[in-house]
């Protein structure tokens, strides 16, 4: 690659990248059977509630729980493309919400492990809020909507 198509390539790269300074993730993980294939669903919204990005992934065989984490792992991980401020995460996992709250203790040493991810993973943004919502919200049906597609092996290039 030549200087000029270097140039060009970084140009679009920075028009691509958005910084808002608040965002709202709505994540989901589902596993087929307990563990079995599992896979991600995660749908980025800027404040006001408009669609900036939805990302779906296969993440192999593990249990439901520890999709819902990977999930949230992923969405801290991707959502540094669109905010570095306010991030607030919303999930249908009860006892997810309620770990990384400090509302319900991790017994299971996998999830510590995870959890202690999510907690390295929140240095990149100046505030992190975790939610529980239910699982008829609309952006927590489309993230499981999403987890179905990339198991089915629906993916969008």
């Amino acid at each position: 690659m030549n200087e000029k198509e270097q140039i060009f390539k970084e140009e679009i790269l920075i028009n691509r990248m958005v910084d808002y300074v608040e965002i709202h993730v709505y994540t989901d993980g589902a596993s087929r059977k307990n563990p079995g294939p599992s896979a991600i669903g995660i749908v980025f919204l800027d404040a006001r509630g408009n669609l900036i990005a939805e990302h779906k992934e296969c993440v192999g065989i593990t249990t439901n729980n520890r999709a819902e984490y990977i999930a949230i792992i992923r969405a801290l991980e991707l959502g540094t493309e669109y905010c570095r401020g306010k991030v607030s995460i919303f999930s249908d996992s009860e006892l997810v919400i309620n770990q990384l709250t400090g509302t319900y203790a991790i017994k299971v040493k996998e999830l510590r492990d995870l959890f202690k991810q999510i907690k390295t993973n929140e240095q990149f943004y100046q505030e992190v809020i975790y939610n529980w919502v239910s699982k008829k919200n609309k952006h927590i049906t489309k993230a499981e909507a999403l987890c179905n597609q990339a198991l089915d092996g629906e993916y969008t290039k």
